[in-house]
């Protein structure tokens, strides 16, 4: 995919796959990080749906490409 391809998607798009990669990011930390407490998994979700959330936010303030 290109970029002007990825700024053709609907916003429903962009955020489904921004979370799909996020979800994938969380998965992949937690196994790097090897910590076996539930504290641990706790505090990467809660980042994790930060950084989607600010993401959210960035995106339906009708985001545009600033190299443009």
């Amino acid at each position: 995919m290109t970029l002007p391809e990825v700024d053709a998607w609907s916003l429903e798009k962009r955020l489904q796959v921004t979370r799909g990669i996020l979800n994938n990011f969380n998965r992949r930390f937690y196994l790097i990080l090897r910590t076996k407490t539930n504290d641990a998994q706790k505090l990467i979700n809660k980042k994790v749906n930060l950084i989607f959330q600010k993401y959210v936010q960035f995106a339906k303030a009708d985001y545009k490409d600033p190299i443009e």
